[in-house]
């Protein structure tokens, strides 16, 4: 599924990745809108129900290069996470009081 914190809008994402919800902070097609206060709790949703997580900052006409192995991958434009980074999610949202840029950058800091 895309999720989006803004409103829909005419671009789209042709991404082939398995079991994985993707995370917008920019509007797509077709998207489920998600208030980009609740963030952290619709990724943390996402990883309870055993799903991989995309965050993408900005948007890419391809998907980036994931080795599914890792935990947590970043990019300047993206986070990846699999479903056992929750804890660390929880965590970081917790000290860090839920702020993206300082919880991705805790995140990529703990992989």
């Amino acid at each position: 599924m895309i999720f989006s914190f803004q409103q829909s809008s005419e671009r789209e994402l042709n991404f082939s990745l398995r079991n994985t919800d993707i995370f917008c902070f920019f509007s797509v097609k077709n998207n489920i809108f998600v208030p980009e206060k609740e963030w952290s709790r619709a990724v943390s949703a996402s990883l309870r129900l055993k799903k991989n997580i995309l965050i993408l900052e900005s948007f890419m006409t391809h998907e980036p290069d994931i080795n599914e192995r890792q935990r947590i991958l970043g990019g300047p434009d993206f986070l990846w996470m699999a479903p056992h980074a929750l804890s660390v999610l929880n965590k970081a949202v917790h000290e860090y009081s839920g702020g993206y840029a300082l919880v991705k950058s805790h995140l990529l800091k703990s992989k």
